[in-house]
């Protein structure tokens, strides 16, 4: 019975076995760099999984919300299409953000009767309730204190006792509403099913789009 020769034995002319050329070094490199970047990749995927398990841990799995997309009069200047098309789309995923959020917002804590739904048209109330959106992704985020939530709560306690100041922030539009603090789920149903609220959140929106579109065409930089 022959014995195979071993990875040291000399080739059977008695001569040793050519070294590997360039080209076979190199494809052993790459199923080496293969196997690594599969190995990476799963890691990525397992980190991934793991940040959005503890980003779902908080309320509504909300992340921070970036301020600086409400203000539509600061975005930079677009130079191409393509940056107006991703300031616009920036713009109206905001809106679409905040939309759903004051409904949220306005059913959780039962605020029909502080909050109409025309408040798109209404800067103060637009603006209290940007500032406390911000505030409330914040509230929530990982990085927040145990005390933020409880601190948030207070901030709408305070912002709410504003907006029923006709003066400040509650629009007296259509002197239906009438201080009684009563809030039924009919009237939620009521204040969603309301066109004024479409008909203001569109306008609205359309106007920061035009400001966006107008810093584009002009290149003016309102920073």
């Amino acid at each position: 019975m022959t014995t195979p020769p071993s990875k040291d034995s000399p080739e059977p002319n008695g001569q040793d076995a050519p070294p590997a050329s360039v080209a076979e070094q190199a494809a052993a490199a790459l199923d080496v760099s293969e196997d690594v970047l599969e190995v990476l990749e799963e890691v990525v995927q397992r980190l991934t999984t793991l940040e959005g398990a503890v980003a779902g841990t908080h309320r509504g799995g909300s992340t921070p919300e970036n301020r600086t997309d409400f203000r539509f009069e600061s975005y930079p200047a677009a130079e191409t299409d393509k940056e107006q098309a991703a300031q616009v789309s920036r713009a109206r995923a905001a809106w679409e953000r905040l939309d759903a959020w004051v409904t949220w917002l306005t059913a959780t804590y039962r605020l029909t009767n502080v909050i109409p739904p025309c408040w798109p048209d209404h800067t103060a109330l637009r603006e209290e309730l940007i500032g406390l959106r911000v505030a409330w992704t914040g509230a929530w985020s990982p990085r927040a204190s145990n005390e933020a939530i409880v601190i948030w709560h207070d901030k709408l306690w305070s912002a709410r006792a504003r907006l029923l100041d006709g003066n400040w922030g509650r629009p007296r539009c259509d002197g239906r509403h009438d201080d009684s603090g009563l809030d039924l789920v009919e009237s939620h149903r009521a204040w969603v099913a309301d066109q004024r609220r479409d008909h203001a959140l569109i306008a609205a929106r359309d106007r920061a789009l035009h400001t966006v579109r107008t810093n584009w065409h002009t290149g003016d930089d309102p920073s």
